[in-house]
């Protein structure tokens, strides 16, 4: 051998893969726990952005429909009708294809088709209200429409809208964890069903890699039972004979 000679040094050997770290790690030797923590932040802001875009549209609508009535609610309400016709996740799946994989489209996408429930529920809470003695005698002393809905009607509404709100998240989650894990999410933005997508192309399933399936899975899960534990907590504050308590 030529070139004999002292050489002084060290050598790092790095092996990918392996199950290092509190969670292990990735086909690619990223942390799974900090992808794990990454994905939490996206998960949460799709799920609370959606749905709130979703609340501010369908309250908005739902008052329209509830106290114009007429030629206003038979428009909006066949709008709704039509769109809890059609099957949310192909129109998704072909929306996220059209408009792009990003973060905000992603939120806005699941915005524009999860206002209706919401609509439906002002709605039918503005049609008992609009008829009551004290609107009717705003009407009479000639009060605006936009005052009578701002200043009376929406405070009405709050508290069910605090309820709905927090019951819609899950769906939102649930929405962006499918979309992402068909890979209709953009690849550079980490969260729990684009955890799920990699793990699944890497054939995770089949090699029985656990550490890669299960915490973004039941962080997906355990998300969503604490919003809807919290949505069914203030149900029952909103409305005490939820909780046997009979009709104040």
């Amino acid at each position: 051998m030529s070139g004999e000679g002292d050489w002084q040094g060290s050598v790092t050997i790095r092996l990918e893969g392996g199950r290092w770290g509190l969670l292990g790690t990735d086909q690619r030797g990223r942390d799974i726990a900090a992808l794990f923590t990454a994905g939490i932040r996206v998960s949460l802001l799709v799920g609370i952005f959606a749905t709130l875009l979703a609340t501010i549209l369908g309250t908005s609508l739902g008052l329209a429909a509830g106290y114009a009535g007429g030629w206003v609610d038979s428009i909006i309400m066949r709008v709704v009708d039509l769109l809890l016709s059609i099957p949310l996740l192909p129109i998704l799946m072909a929306l996220a294809a059209l408009w792009g994989k990003g973060l905000w489209q992603l939120i806005l996408i699941l915005s524009v088709f999860s206002w209706m429930g919401t609509a439906r529920t002002i709605r039918a809470l503005t049609l008992t209200l609009r008829d009551a003695p004290y609107i009717e005698g705003l009407r009479g002393l000639g009060a605006r429409t936009g005052y009578i809905l701002r200043r009376h009607l929406l405070p009405e509404t709050l508290p069910v809208l605090l309820a709905t709100m927090t019951l819609g998240v899950p769906g939102a989650i649930l929405s962006e964890a499918g979309l992402s894990f068909l890979g209709l999410s953009d690849p550079r933005v980490i969260s729990w069903g684009r955890m799920l997508h990699e793990a699944q192309s890497f054939g995770a399933f089949t090699a029985g890699a656990w550490w890669m399936l299960l915490p973004p899975g039941l962080g997906i899960a355990l998300l969503c039972l604490v919003f809807l534990d919290l949505g069914k907590y203030l149900e029952e504050r909103v409305d005490p004979r939820l909780r046997g308590g009979g009709p104040s």
